[in-house]
């Protein structure tokens, strides 16, 4: 008699020790209490022995997205680490070559200034003032609004007939 008992409350015990669910419970709970990589484990683990179980696919695949994401903000932080590193180089150069910080200024300011000595032997060769060249922008980019404004949109479905399409 006893020996049928402890068939009867074992048997089972065992039958879900090998389920799929089992398996399942297992790895969200270890990926619950922080233990990632324990629990992609144990979806491999149930997986090589229920290739054709979906929940235990999605889990599997959830896992792995989480795996990434993590390494993924390791990497970021990481690199921000770098980027502060950086930064802080960047404060002492800037600190020891204030004429290397003049001289980059003044080098934008050239360029600028032949930015718009070019813009403004353009304009001389079409014999426009500047003046004029802005109106016609203003125009333009006015005439643009409106043409858009104007365009009727399609509608997705075939309005009833009898009623307004708006």
């Amino acid at each position: 008699m006893r020996k049928i008992v402890l068939i009867i409350f074992i048997f089972p015990a065992l039958l879900v020790a090998q389920s799929p669910k089992y398996y399942f419970d297992k790895a969200a709970n270890q990926y619950i209490d922080g233990d990632l990589p324990q629990a992609i484990e144990t979806i491999d683990e149930a997986i090589r022995k229920f290739p054709n179980d979906p929940e235990l696919q999605a889990l599997k695949d959830r896992l792995l997205d989480e795996e990434e994401e993590q390494q993924n903000q390791e990497n970021q932080s990481q690199g921000s680490q770098e980027e502060n590193q950086e930064q802080e180089n960047q404060e002492e150069n800037e600190q020891q070559d204030p004429q290397d910080q003049q001289e980059g200024q003044e080098e934008e300011q050239e360029q600028e200034k032949s930015q718009e000595q070019m813009t403004k032997e353009k304009l001389e060769e079409m014999g426009i003032s500047e003046e004029k060249a802005l109106q016609l922008l203003e125009a333009m980019r006015q005439a643009e609004i409106k043409y858009l404004q104007h365009q009727r949109r399609k509608p997705t479905k075939r309005p009833p007939s009898g009623k307004p399409d708006w």
